[in-house]
């Protein structure tokens, strides 16, 4: 920012409202993410037809569950079987939701 403005002491905000505005392009754009994310697995399995997904919405119609798997990593199950690391992380983003990664791993005998 610094380079944007001369100097670090010539920036018009400082960080406390910078994050302040963040948090708001944040809050203004959490209504749309879904439906953004939704048009990106759209695109990305019009180019991956092994690309699949799965929506679980509660009863406001919010996201319960997301869930989503390549046509890569499809094919690499049918050859190495239901090997799988799992990781979770707690109420650590935006909406205060769990998001779980699983992993495939594979091991050479």
């Amino acid at each position: 920012m610094g380079s944007m403005f001369g100097s670090m002491e010539a920036v018009p905000f400082n960080q406390e409202s910078l994050r302040a505005v963040c948090a708001e392009i944040a809050r203004d754009h959490k209504d749309d993410d879904v439906m953004k994310t939704l048009e990106v697995f759209r695109e990305m399995r019009a180019e991956d037809p092994g690309f699949q997904f799965s929506v679980d919405l509660d009863e406001e119609k919010k996201i319960k569950t997301l869930l989503w798997t390549s046509g890569r990593c499809r094919a690499q199950y049918s050859f190495f079987g239901d090997a799988i690391t799992f990781d979770s992380t707690y109420c650590t983003n935006l909406y205060k939701m769990p998001f779980a990664i699983t992993v495939p791993f594979h091991h050479i005998i």
